[in-house]
């Protein structure tokens, strides 16, 4: 049996931070060139992978999963962002500074959640982790899997 391929999360990130980048593009790009590029991005992002949807060494389920959630009919998210606030507040052990940082999201005109969590992080000095700690897509799976609901 061939061993599935670990896909590092911060590698999905990457690629929605390369899409988000287009979409926020100043000046505005019209609407067919958005979603032109946006298809090239991902191409390209998957050739330098090497990611194939098919290959038998990559957990596809995982990967489509992290990228298209709202798809997965089996899945309940009903967490509000008051209380992912507060389980991020504690999961991510951020100074008070940051935490008020992170509250900013109830402000008019300060961002999401979200947006909120990254400034947050790009203040914080985490150390890169080795890639055996670093959270993969099959991992993801694992923490939240389907409902039974």
């Amino acid at each position: 049996m061939v061993p599935i391929m670990p896909l590092l999360f911060t590698t999905i990130c990457d690629l929605l931070s390369m899409l988000e980048s287009l979409r926020k593009a100043q000046p505005p790009l019209l609407a067919a060139t958005v979603c032109q590029k946006t298809n090239a991005q991902t191409k390209r992002w998957c050739q330098n992978l090497n990611l194939s949807i098919n290959s038998t060494d990559l957990d596809a389920v995982a990967l489509l999963s992290t990228l298209f959630p709202k798809r997965r009919t089996d899945r309940v998210y009903g967490i509000q962002p008051r209380s992912l606030s507060r389980k991020l507040k504690r999961i991510l052990g951020l100074g008070d500074g940051r935490h008020q940082l992170l509250d900013k999201w109830q402000e008019a005109g300060r961002g999401d959640l979200g947006c909120c969590v990254e400034r947050a992080l790009r203040q914080a000095e985490f150390p890169l982790q080795p890639r055996s700690r670093q959270i993969t897509t099959s991992i993801l799976q694992m923490w939240f899997p389907p409902s039974n609901f």
